[in-house]
């Protein structure tokens, strides 16, 4: 279908790696990352040293912009309202840009 790709990550140590590798992937496939989404993050106050940094440097080595943070927790609520208006955002930034002129 040749959609964008969002990368869905978590923040904890090793996520630089796996999200890096992934970017990689799906552009030797020849297709766009349309963003980031970073799962499953703690909330400030219990954040280690390697959340707290990767939250910054993800974006920053990737290129790639975060279009969510979702806070770790239970989602048996539904989906999360952060997910709801970033893929909002992006959906209508995508088509925009899919339109013919």
């Amino acid at each position: 279908m040749r959609l964008p790709v969002l990368v869905v990550t978590h923040a904890e140590l090793g996520a630089i790696n796996e999200a890096l590798l992934t970017i990689h992937a799906v552009r030797e496939r020849h297709l766009a990352v349309a963003g980031m989404v970073i799962n499953r993050v703690p909330a400030p106050g219990r954040r280690d040293l390697a959340v707290t940094t990767n939250l910054e440097e993800l974006p920053r080595l990737s290129g790639v912009p975060v279009r969510a943070v979702l806070p770790e927790g239970d989602l048996s609520g539904g989906v999360p309202a952060a997910l709801v208006e970033a893929l909002g955002t992006f959906a209508r930034e995508w088509w925009q840009l899919a339109a013919p002129a």
